[in-house]
């Protein structure tokens, strides 16, 4: 494993579950819930995030070993990275009496997660 698969890896693993969790603070429209969630609810953001940014980045890493071009990679993680958040969204209950968004607004979080770190991640 080279030095640029270890680097993507990190950030899948590292942003991913952030970015996922500010675009659904926006996505409920609750800004406020962006600094006091990620204060106290850091570990839960990366318990549910964490497993969907590692099937992402799986299937990210496979696309890259067959030479898949990165406009490819970016449709194919983000529609699946829309689909692992909006049945996370769909299947788990928010807390605090949150209404779980619609599908397709519940798919933005982990659709422009994954955008984002195969654009970041590169290659």
């Amino acid at each position: 494993m080279d030095a640029a698969q270890v680097r993507r890896q990190y950030i899948f693993a590292l942003a991913a579950p952030l970015i996922g969790w500010v675009v659904l603070c926006a996505v409920l429209g609750q800004p406020g819930l962006l600094f006091l969630g990620t204060i106290v609810g850091l570990p839960f953001i990366y318990l549910f995030g964490l497993p969907l940014a590692v099937l992402v980045y799986c299937l990210d890493r496979e696309m890259t070993n067959r030479s898949l071009p990165l406009w490819s990679r970016n449709v194919a993680c983000l529609f699946l990275g829309g689909l692992l958040s909006a049945s996370l969204l769909y299947f788990v209950p928010l807390p605090f009496g949150f209404r779980s968004p619609p599908i397709l607004l519940g798919s933005l979080p982990g659709a422009a997660s994954a955008f984002v770190c195969v654009c970041w991640g590169g290659k």
